[in-house]
C-alpha cells in the first residue's frame, strides 16, 4: 500500500521503519467511526485523543497506549467489529502491524493496563454510539456494564463537536507528542 508520506507499506513484511506517525494521525484523521453510520463526522483519531484523556483522568491504563491503541487501522483500515470477526485472516494482519507499531514507538503495556485501556475504549465506544447514533445503546451490546462518567455532559459535547479531519490531525499529533518519551 502507498502512504500519505511516500511509503510502500507490505502488509505481508511490515517493519518499524515503514511506520510513520504522520501516516498514522493523517489517516486516523480521515476514518470516520461507525463505518460513517453517525449523525457528525466523527474521526478515528478524535475517538483515540478522547479516549487517550479519559484514560489520563482516571489515572488508571496507559494514555500512550490508548492513544494508538487503534494505530494499525492506519495501515488496514477501521473496519466495523461485526465484520471483523468473520474475516478470519484480518486479525493476523492486524497484529503484524501493531507488532511493528510497538517496536517503532516502544509500546510495552501490562497485562493490565491493556485490559483497563480496552474496557475504556468499549466504554467509551457505548457513550459514542448513544450521541452519534442517536439511540439507546445498552452496555450490553458492547460488552460492558456503563458508559464512561459524564455527569456533566462534557464527554458527550466533545464527541459531538465535528472536527474537521486537518483539525484531528492537529489534536493527534498534539497529544503524541505530549506522551511520546522516545
Amino acid at each position: 500500500m502507498d502512504t500519505y508520506t511516500g511509503k510502500l507499506v507490505d502488509l505481508q513484511d511490515i517493519k518499524p521503519d515503514d511506520i510513520d506517525i504522520i501516516d498514522i494521525a493523517h489517516s486516523l484523521a480521515r476514518q470516520c467511526r461507525f463505518g460513517g453510520h453517525c449523525e457528525a463526522f466523527y474521526s478515528v483519531a478524535q475517538h483515540s485523543v478522547i479516549l487517550s484523556i479519559e484514560v489520563a483522568k482516571a489515572k488508571k491504563g496507559d494514555a500512550f497506549f490508548a492513544l494508538m491503541h487503534d494505530a494499525t487501522e492506519a495501515y488496514v483500515g477501521d473496519i466495523i467489529h461485526p465484520l471483523k470477526v468473520m474475516l478470519p485472516g484480518f486479525k493476523e494482519i492486524e497484529e503484524r502491524v501493531w507488532e511493528a507499531v510497538k517496536e517503532k514507538f516502544h509500546i510495552e503495556v501490562s497485562p493490565d493496563d491493556h485490559a483497563t485501556v480496552m474496557s475504556m475504549d468499549r466504554r467509551l465506544a457505548l457513550n459514542e454510539g448513544r450521541a452519534l447514533l442517536e439511540k439507546d445503546i445498552s452496555p450490553e451490546e458492547y460488552g460492558v456494564e456503563q458508559a464512561l462518567p459524564d455527569p456533566m455532559g462534557l464527554l458527550s459535547i466533545s464527541i459531538l463537536k465535528t472536527m474537521d479531519p486537518r483539525y484531528a490531525y492537529a489534536l493527534f499529533m498534539q497529544r503524541f507528542h505530549e506522551l511520546y518519551n522516545g
